[in-house]
């Protein structure tokens, strides 16, 4: 950058590119028709009559034509399917129809057409163009006729159509035609300069419906630039118009209004004049070649200049720019150019925070030194997507050593510079992102901007003023989110990389970072961006890539919305980058072909700063496209537009520095300047090899070369990101080209330069490959299961320079392998064996990898899960289903029964036998042909057949309301009484209820009932029993026991019967004094309305006396004892007809008041006026004579004032005293790890003497502490408990508030010195980490992570992991820890004298392991550790891997017959170290650090029956084994064996048994080629060696020494001398064949399988070929399925195809036998399976498959079909699971209900055939259907695709469709919507909603000839 210029210009051409250029390509409006070749297929000519299927269909085969692929189809130029025919005769079902049908792999597609009877030849076509990316295996062609049960057909022609040349139609997106008074349109021209004119356009909809698209015409007599800012509006001009066709993607509703001016379109100078815009068409898609698939070509002209275009080289020294721009303190030890080194260390002592943080390394930006975020993100990003897209570029040129170094520098950058909360290990949350470092500001001198010179150089300078680091209000979201892509789309581009997953975690935590804090973009000046959304998608898209979390493809969904095409790839738009990540092409195309103009010499110019940065951004992701869209939509314009960067121009100006000799030579670049100042040119300046330059400034094509020229020739990160990967695109597209030069620059061309290290197979110092092994030999595939696999290359050495490889399959059609580089995937695609090779490049090296495929049958269902058979029946089992359904791979079935007693069942045929009665099951197992057997049953129960049902009782007496029970039994003896079903014919009389053999029978009333019990199984089989009831009465009573009356007075009273309905037979009333009072009544009954038998009688008053009169009435039933009630009357004077209480206040009242009521009677004469007062609750209050109201409890009280009989009540609230809340204390004491002591106390409690009260379970339970004091006991270790204290108040008082107090209270863990690192973050755990004494066994330091264990008496076990722990041991003389199962950083046992780890599980010590004096190793489990240093050093027991050595200060033990040890050192060091080494009966593998010994020792070194293998990196100059250099010192050897790679420079003297005798080695060699093993040791004389070989499948391994003899495989031989052993693989051939047929005789049109036994089986081919001898007879496919074809015989054979040994069996063939028409035989054929299809409203036949969906409170109607056609016609019933959602009745009528939600509908046949779908109730019924078409009028033959679009959505309502045609003899229509011309004339298209809502559209097709 210079002077602040790179912003503005970048501005100012972001501004004008809005207005001028364009990324859409016009594609030509005239349509071209291709010439036609027509290729015939098989079918039978003349006449023919078929029935129709079950479904009503009739298929016939046309075979494939010779091709057996879709990928054949296409290579052919196979364009349509055409089949003629007539028709003669039909007998319909339904509206008829056919198709013409593909049958290929996971694909069966027709094209439906409606035929008629008419005799007249008629014709069918399938488009099969769009089948061509299917790459499936193609079976055969056909034609299917539909709705019809019966048809006689002629076909006259089938051909497949081979087209010569292909033409591009016009007319996308017509629609439908308007008028202006339809849809009106206001036209406005915002802006109109002398460079562009815009439009925007207000649309209203004055029609009645809505539409969606919209197309508006600007007439304009020439063509210019349009373009469109949003990506929903498409524009592009039509010459045919001639005008500007601008599309809406809009839905605008009946009578509303559009207007946005965001959505302007821009049309450039050129258009001078403009007509009135009109609205073309309605209801349309966009105009072609306004989307993304149109083909750009070359805008340049080939000057023939002597240029040579190589991409190869091109890729190879672009990649140097980025050498150029290292920064930080490892440049020198990263770059490959002699003239950099470290540079600016100073970043390595930033601050953030007052924290110390490191942030150096990264990328200077351009030609300054100043690492700003933005780019530098984008720059990475770009380079990953690269790679991800044309890796195989980098690994055939060598280029992926180069790439990733540049690649790992970007991302530890990123590392960096992401802060962490433990910022040291980078765990812990992101708490900020520095995304600059250094001051770019312009003019001032003390800047980097401002300073011009060798970075190298600047390194004093200060630049922590200019560190910048994120914040909450400037959270960089942007920077932070392009850098996370970069590091997720680098780790999977190299997943085995061991830094890749940490750049996989930091891009989540920084992703996690961004997502969480407010969205901002970054402001820095330099490089302002306007959105973050564009980076936010790019890093959700890669981390969905590298993780498959849907999280992140949600988060990329919910912001995607916001794309914006309207711009190219940059560093401030990476939108190119996410749509390709994506998958979004019609975006990343219209990205890639943004804007339109170009200089004078043809050359793509976006904007004049960096004119070739804009130009080559284009060219990459247009690449992308084409690779992901197999077009050459931007391959050819890219060659070119690269051709001119790299001289193809006027001047023969190369834009790229160091490429050419014409390459510009001055770049505006500091460090290779080699000056102190821009306008100073050294002739001893540097090449900036590989770096892209500005380029042109304008459309002149002008161009200075000039250091100081900063616009022209200014560089960048950013440049470069793009020039690299359109160069790896070209490359794989031009590698194999005649003319193509695929050479890379050399060692000495480069080292000339300054390139110190040549990267490629150009350098002079490149490395051949040598071989090259697969990951697997076998791969085991399932067609239906595992479909896939993965095959990674290893190529050796790993150092080779071309790593590029081939692979390939033997066998397409049984398995493919996809993908490039080293690591691949196979897809399984047919069953069989396949053999993947990959093969070299460099040296064509091979390894191969058998792949076999299978479709065994995983699962299957039987036609019963159960089944009752009755004694001496039989029934037949089979298989119903199997998962696969139609299995390609042969299995055979076999049945067993548990217990042949109850049921036998025969082995072939699932016969079922009943034998015994019981219960018993019956297995049925598959064995499919690769061996594996999968199995099911059926559970079987035999019975008696019941003949009579008996009950214990055939009559009964009840009264009313008994109930007793009644019981069944079966007859006879041993008959299963079975399910039974009970009824009373009476149930107002006698109910019955249950159900079983027993059932309750209750008396209702009095009357008669008969109780039927009847079979469910054979419903004449019943029993009764009559039921008599009874109703006795019960009592009488009168409504009142006394009363009196004042004289003359008359009261009516009520006598009630009970019960109502006893009978009785007279009623008598009698007055004991009738000159008292007397009695009238009656013996009538009256039933009140209380259900009860009433009668009455009036009682009047005579003469008042001292006396009283008794009533007496008396009831006398029919049966039992006779009832009387009696009633007192007394006669009196003037009695109480009221009383009130005069006041009743509503004021409670509190305990202690008091409170006086006054009461009023009346009259006041009344004989007796006194007042009684009563209390209802005197616990509340009480009530003396006068009234007066004492309040003694809380509650609430009713007072009573009684006087005479008549009463008045007051009610009245009394409440406690009110009391302040007293004072709670408490503590914990005595926890355990089962529970802990509470103790509290009460202060302050006032004069309340209430209580306290404990409770841990959240207030559900509580206890009474004694003295405040109680211990809960019986609690779960190591668990949080609320416990709550609280104070109840006693009866008198309240507390005015809330007395409770609540704390959490943890219980001790269990076992206090088994500590689980990984909970250490918890501090409650840490504290629970006590004794009952509440000692702690541990210390946690959260600052360290040190873990310090506190006891050394005591013996402590880790578990858990933690990555960050060090365990540390307290003082002391011994410490033993167990490690079990746990991950820890370090073991410090410094502070103890000795320390025991005990191994037990797998543990790891990432760190190191140490103590000052003894430590030993013990115990069976596994422990991976770092360093392991101590005094002296035992391991007893267990497998320790120290993978940074072992090292003792004085002696190594390493003993036992179960330890084995493995230790690897770092450079320099040895594995194994100390004064002293002993290892007796172990297994030891040490290998030493580079130029160090595997064990070494300053004294003596001893193994004793020891297996130890040592082995040496490095020169070789130091001996694998090291003693000390002494005499007194050797190394002993005492069996056991010793071997090693150092074969000759094993020990540093002579080893000695314990004689001292000196002991031999000898040079032994093991090659076993189909391992690629090849391997030299040092072994001891006498030891021995076990040769096993690697195997190879179908072959037998030995062994042959340099001698020739020979050894058996796994062969122990005892080493003697010098030798050498190879492994020999003899094939194992086919010795014979068995083939095997369940029957040998078939009736003519039946099929059996044959199987086919090879031994050995492990054979290298067990492959066979069958062949019948008289295939006429009875012919034999490759699979062994035998097909009766005509009476006779015929001998099938199986031949090996290894050894041609065979076996053979004859099948006999007799005619199908046929029933008697009218015969049982013909009467009973049974069905084998039902079909549904359904009626709505306003359609009929409407497939019934997986889910249907239905409209709320609407209805289907289902209609079953058997088959065959033939079978009898069986009851079916229907079932729905869930009634509230759908409902279906007896005759299939299923009615939704209200709510949504699906509900599983079963129809199921007497014999037992069912079919099951769902429905689906939708939220809402479709209320609109509308039909979208491109055009109305279509020509005889040819075809219209018609699309249905319902509302409301489809996630509310169905969106599925039933279409018709008016007249099929005009047009037809498929099911799917596509219309077919038959002859001239009009017909209406209608397409019906399916979910009963019965709404439609129609839309009239004009067909022309």
């Amino acid at each position: 950058m210079e002077k602040g210029q790179r912003i503005r210009r970048r501005i100012d051409a972001w501004l004008l590119a809005l207005v001028m250029a364009a990324s859409l390509v016009m594609v030509p409006a005239n349509s071209v028709e291709a010439a036609e070749t027509e290729i015939a297929l098989n079918f039978t000519a003349g006449s023919t009559t078929a029935a129709g299927s079950a479904d009503n269909q009739v298929s016939i085969d046309l075979g494939n034509g010779g091709y057996s692929s879709t990928d054949a189809l296409k290579s052919g130029n196979i364009t349509k399917l055409r089949v003629t025919f007539k028709v003669n005769a039909a007998t319909a079902v339904g509206d008829m129809g056919v198709q013409a049908f593909i049958n290929a792999k996971d694909c069966w597609e027709g094209n439906w057409k409606n035929i008629s009877v008419s005799g007249t030849e008629q014709t069918v076509e399938l488009d099969l163009t769009q089948y061509y990316n299917k790459s499936a295996e193609l079976w055969n062609f056909g034609l299917q006729f539909e709705n019809i049960s019966d048809i006689t057909y002629q076909i006259t022609k089938a051909v497949l159509v081979q087209s010569d040349s292909s033409g591009t139609s016009s007319g996308g997106g017509s629609g439908e035609e308007v008028s202006s008074d339809e849809v009106s349109i206001t036209t406005t021209k915002p802006t109109s300069n002398d460079y562009y004119t815009e439009f925007a356009f207000s649309v209203k909809n004055n029609t009645s419906s809505s539409f969606t698209g919209i197309q508006i015409v600007i007439p304009s007599s020439t063509s210019s630039t349009v373009q469109a800012w949003k990506s929903d509006v498409k524009a592009v001009y039509d010459s045919t118009i001639p005008g500007y066709v601008v599309y809406y993607n809009i839905t605008l509703g009946a009578g509303a209004t559009f207007s946005d001016t965001d959505y302007k379109v821009g049309i450039s100078t050129g258009s001078s004049a403009f007509g009135t815009p009109y609205v073309k068409s309605i209801n349309c898609s966009a105009p072609e070649g306004s989307g993304s698939g149109g083909s750009i070509g070359d805008t340049t002209t080939d000057l023939n200049l002597d240029i040579e275009y190589n991409y190869a080289k091109l890729l190879q020294e672009s990649l140097y720019f980025y050498d150029a721009n290292m920064c930080g303190p490892n440049v020198g030890e990263n770059t490959a150019l002699s003239w950099r080194g470290d540079c600016h260390t100073e970043d390595q002592r930033a601050t953030y925070n007052g924290q110390t943080v490191d942030v150096s390394g990264g990328f200077h930006d351009a030609g300054d030194h100043v690492k700003f975020g933005l780019p530098q993100g984008y720059s990475a990003a770009v380079l990953a997507l690269s790679y991800y897209e044309f890796g195989a570029a980098y690994d055939e040129l060598g280029q992926t050593e180069h790439y990733k170094k540049i690649m790992d520098y970007f991302c530890d950058y990123f590392v960096n510079c992401t802060i962490y909360s433990d910022n040291t290990n980078k765990t812990g949350s992101v708490q900020a992102f520095c995304y600059q470092v250094g001051d770019g500001t312009d003019g001032s001198p003390s800047s980097d901007h401002g300073y011009w010179g060798a970075p190298e150089n600047q390194s004093g300078y200060n630049r922590s003023n200019m560190t910048l680091f994120t914040t909450d209000s400037m959270t960089a979201t942007d920077i932070v989110s392009i850098s996370a892509c970069a590091l997720a789309l680098h780790a999977y581009n190299f997943p085995n990389d061991a830094k890749s997953s940490q750049y996989l975690q930091t891009a989540k935590d920084l992703f996690a970072y961004a997502k969480s804090k407010a969205k901002t973009t970054y402001v820095v000046a330099q490089y302002a961006s306007d959105s973050w959304e564009d980076d936010y998608c790019s890093a959700a898209a890669a981390l969905y890539l590298a993780t498959g979390d849907t999280a992140y493809q949600i988060e990329l969904n919910n912001h995607y919305g916001s794309v914006n095409t309207g711009w190219l790839l940059c560093w401030n738009k990476t939108w190119g980058i996410a749509s390709a990540l994506k998958g979004d092409w019609n975006a990343t195309y219209s990205i890639a072909g943004y804007g339109s103009t170009t200089t004078a010499q043809g050359f793509k110019f976006i904007d004049g700063w960096g004119s070739c940065r804009y130009n080559t951004a284009e060219q990459f992701l247009g690449l992308v496209y084409d690779k992901n869209k197999t077009t050459n939509s931007f391959g050819t314009w890219a060659t070119g537009q690269m051709k001119y960067i790299l001289g193809n121009n006027n001047n023969k100006r190369c834009f790229v520095v160091g490429y050419n000799a014409n390459s510009s030579k001055y770049p505006h670049h500091r460090a290779a300047s080699n000056s102190t100042d821009a306008a100073i040119v050294k002739d001893n300046h540097y090449v900036l090899l590989g770096a892209l330059v500005g380029g042109p400034k304008d459309t002149s094509d002008s161009y200075t070369d000039s250091q100081s020229a900063y616009q022209e020739n200014e560089v960048a990160i950013d440049y470069n990101a793009t020039l690299v990967g359109a160069a790896a695109g070209l490359y794989l597209l031009h590698k194999d080209d005649a003319d193509a030069i695929n050479t890379l620059a050399s060692q000495e061309e480069l080292s000339s330069i300054g390139v110190t290290k040549c990267y490629g197979s150009g350098s002079g110092d490149s490395v051949s490959v040598t071989g090259v092994t697969l990951d697997k030999e076998e791969l085991s595939l399932q067609l239906n299961g595992t479909k896939t696999g993965t095959l990674k290359a290893a190529i050796t050495p790993a150092t080779a320079t071309n790593k590029a490889v081939t692979w390939s399959s033997t066998n397409t059609s049984i398995a493919t392998v996809s993908g490039t580089g080293t690591s691949v995937t196979v897809t399984a695609v047919g069953v069989g064996t396949a053999t993947i090779k990959v093969a070299t490049k460099d040296g064509s090296y091979e390894a191969e990898c058998t792949v076999r495929v299978t479709d065994p049958v995983t699962a299957f269902t039987l036609n019963k899960s159960s089944a009752v058979i009755h004694k001496g029946a039989a029934e037949t089992l089979s298989v119903a289903s199997t998962t696969p359904s139609e299995p390609k791979q042969l299995y055979t079935v076999s049945w067993a029964s548990g217990n042949t007693a109850v049921a036998s069942v025969n082995a072939s045929t699932g016969a079922v036998t009943a034998n015994g009665i019981g219960t018993t099951t019956i297995t049925a197992t598959i064995t499919n042909a690769d061996g594996s057997t999968v199995s099911n049953s059926c559970e079987v129960t035999v019975d008696v057949p019941l003949t009579q049902i008996n009950l214990n009782s055939s009559t009964l007496k009840l009264k009313k309301g008994e109930t007793t029970t009644i019981a069944a039994s079966p007859y006879p003896d041993g008959a299963v009484l079975g399910d039974v079903k009970w009824s009373s014919d009476t149930p107002g009389v006698v109910t019955v209820s249950g159900s079983g053999a027993m059932v309750s029978v209750t008396a209702v009333k009095s009357g008669t009932a008969t109780i039927t019990a009847v079979s469910k199984a054979n419903s004449s089989i019943k029993a009764t029993c009559t039921v008599t009831v009874t109703t006795l009465l019960d009592a009488i009573s009168f409504d009142v026991v006394s009363t009196e009356l004042e004289k003359g007075d008359t009261k009516t009273i009520t006598c009630t019967i009970n019960p109502a309905d006893a009978d009785i037979s007279s009623i008598n009333w009698n007055s004991s004094a009738a000159n008292i009072a007397t009695v009238t009544g009656g013996s009538k009954v009256t039933v009140g309305r209380d259900g009860k038998a009433t009668v009455t009688a009036t009682i009047t008053a005579v003469e008042k006396n001292d006396n009283k009169a008794t009533i007496t009435v008396t009831v006398v039933p029919k049966s039992g004892e006779t009832k009387t009630a009696t009633c007192s009357v007394s006669v009196v004077g003037k009695k109480v007809t009221g009383i009130s209480i005069s006041e009743k206040p509503t004021e409670a009242m509190t305990i202690g008041d008091t409170r006086i009521l006054q009461a009023t009677v009346s009259p006041a004469d009344a004989d007796d006026p006194s007042v009684r007062w009563t209390s209802n609750d005197e616990t509340v209050a009480t009530v003396n004579g006068s009234g007066m109201i004492t309040a003694v409890g809380k509650g609430t009280v009713t007072i009573t004032a009684t006087a005479g009989d008549k009463t008045d009540t007051y009610t009245v609230k009394v409440n406690k005293k009110t009391q302040a809340a007293p004072d709670i204390t408490y503590e914990v004491t005595n926890r355990t790890s089962t529970g802990f002591t509470i103790k509290g106390t009460v202060s302050n409690a006032g004069n309340t003497s209430g209580i306290l009260e404990y409770s841990i379970n959240g207030g559900a339970s509580w206890v009474i502490p004694t003295n405040g004091e109680y211990t809960f006991t019986g609690l779960s270790a190591f668990k949080a408990y609320t416990v709550i204290a609280r104070y109840q108040a006693d009866i008198i008082y309240n507390v005015s508030s809330n007395a409770e107090q609540t704390r959490t209270v943890y219980t001790l863990v269990a076992n206090p010195y088994t500590i689980d690192v990984s909970k250490l973050s918890d501090a409650n755990y840490v504290d629970a980490l006590r004794t009952e004494s509440e000692t702690a066994t541990v210390s946690y330091d959260t600052s360290t992570d040190v873990l310090t264990l506190t006891d050394s008496s005591k013996t402590y076990t880790i578990t858990g992991s933690n990555n960050n722990v060090t365990v540390k041991t307290a003082a002391g003389t011994t410490q033993t820890i167990i490690l079990s199962n746990a991950t820890i950083k370090n073991i410090d046992v410094t502070n103890t004298s000795n320390a025991t780890v005990t191994m037990a599980g797998v543990s790891k010590v990432t760190g190191s392991i140490s103590t000052v004096n003894t430590l030993t190793l013990n115990g069976s489990g596994t422990l991976n550790a770092g360093t392991i240093t101590a005094k002296d050093i035992n391991i007893l027991g267990g497998t320790v891997i120290a993978k940074g050595g072992i090292s003792a200060g004085d002696k190594v033990v390493i003993s036992g017959s179960k330890t084995n040890v493995t230790a690897t050192g770092s450079d320099g060091n040895p594995a194994i170290s100390g004064r002293d080494i002993t290892i007796t009966d172990a297994s030891v593998t040490a290998t030493g650090g580079n130029g160090a010994s595997a064990i070494s020792s300053t004294g003596n070194i001893t193994m004793e029956d020891a297996n130890v293998t040592v082995n040496t990196t490095g020169d070789g100059s130091a001996p694998a084994i090291q003693a000390g250099e002494d005499d007194e010192y050797k190394i002993t050897i005492d069996g056991g064996s010793v071997t090693g790679n150092s074969v000759d420079n094993m020990y540093s003297k002579n080893p000695v048994d314990s004689q001292g005798t000196t002991i031999a080695t000898y040079k032994v060699s093991i090659t076993d080629e189909t391992a690629n093993r090849n391997e030299t040791k040092s072994i001891n004389a006498g030891s021995s060696i076990t040769l096993q070989a690697a195997g190879k499948k179908g072959y037998k391994a030995g062994w042959k020494d340099q001698t020739g003899k020979t050894y058996v495989d796994g062969a122990t031989v005892t080493i003697e001398g010098d030798c050498s052993f190879t492994a020999m693989y003899t094939k194992i051939s086919v010795t014979s064949v068995k083939v095997t047929v369940p029957v040998v005789e078939l009736e003519t049109g039946k099929t059996v399988t044959a199987t086919v036994k090879v031994l050995p089986a492990d054979a290298a081919d067990t492959s066979v070929t069958w062949s019948s001898s008289n295939p006429a007879v009875a012919a034999v496919d490759s699979k062994g399925v035998i097909t009766a074809k005509a009476k006779g015989s015929a001998v099938i054979t199986a031949t090996s195809n290894d050894t041609k040994v065979s076996d053979s069996v004859t099948i006999t063939v007799k005619e199908a036998s046929k029933p008697v028409e009218g015969s049982s035989e013909e009467r009973d054929i049974k069905a084998s399976s039902i079909s549904v299809t359904a009626s709505v409203k306003g359609a009929g036949s409407v497939p019934v498959k997986g889910t249907y969906k239905l409209a709320p409170k609407k209805s289907m109607t289902l209609k079953v079909a058997f088959a065959p056609e033939n079978a009898v016609k069986e009851k079916v019933t229907f079932k729905s699971s869930n009634t509230k959602i759908a409902k279906v009745n007896a005759k299939g009528k299923i009615t939704a209900g209200k709510k949504a939600g699906k509900a599983t509908i079963t129809v199921t046949s007497e014999n037992g055939l069912k079919k099951t779908f769902k429905v689906q109730v939708m939220k809402k019924a479709v209320t609109k259907v509308k039909i979208k078409a491109s055009k109305k009028t279509i020509k005889v033959k040819k075809t219209l695709q018609l699309k249905a679009v319902t509302s409301p959505s489809k996630t509310k309502a169905s969106n599925s469709v039933y279409w018709k045609s008016s007249n099929s003899k005009i047009a037809t229509v498929s099911s799917t919507g596509k219309v077919k011309g038959v002859k001239k004339g009009k017909v209406k298209i209608t397409a019906i909603a399916t979910d009963g809502s019965g709404k439609k559209a129609t839309i009239t097709i004009k067909v022309k000839k």
